[in-house]
């Protein structure tokens, strides 16, 4: 998919804000959650977000927390905190903390729910995030669950 569900996408939209993921750093769906959020931050101006391999091992690690538990939260045992799971993957940011958390039937709907949610639209649209890391994966239970790591330097 490569239109973000409900955000304007195309030729109006400049090619600096439509970056290509390295197909080494994202899985195809991860490739398309990040092409839509930054879909969306460049249909109100923001410049899009940068991977950051901090951010994206720390997605990784909570998708698959969340998947291994069956838990969707922002704390667990093992990490109190969004900041807490961040920097213990390395992040060193000024702007750190920021965490999109979803589960599923699909892709599009998860995207379409974050963008629904005011804070999760926040997280997306804050024009101090600068930097992204983002997971998805298979869970059974729900579909997909998502996981987008903020951060801005």
């Amino acid at each position: 998919m490569d239109e973000a569900p409900g955000v304007e996408s195309g030729p109006n939209v400049p090619p600096a804000t439509r970056p290509t993921p390295d197909p080494q750093a994202l899985n195809p769906l991860e490739g398309d959650i990040w092409r839509w959020t930054n879909a969306a931050r460049a249909a109100t101006g923001l410049a899009p977000l940068r991977l950051y391999p901090a951010l994206l091992r720390a997605a990784r690690a909570r998708c698959q927390e969340i998947v291994a538990t069956g838990v969707v939260a922002h704390a667990s045992a093992r990490w109190s905190s969004p900041h807490t799971l961040q920097s213990a993957f390395g992040a060193r940011l000024r702007v750190m903390g920021g965490e999109n958390l979803a589960c599923c039937r699909n892709l599009a709907w998860a995207f379409t729910a974050l963008m629904g949610s005011p804070d999760h639209r926040a997280n997306i649209l804050h024009p101090e995030h600068g930097l992204l890391g983002v997971a998805v994966l298979d869970f059974r239970s729900c579909g997909v669950a998502v996981c987008q790591e903020f951060g801005g330097d």
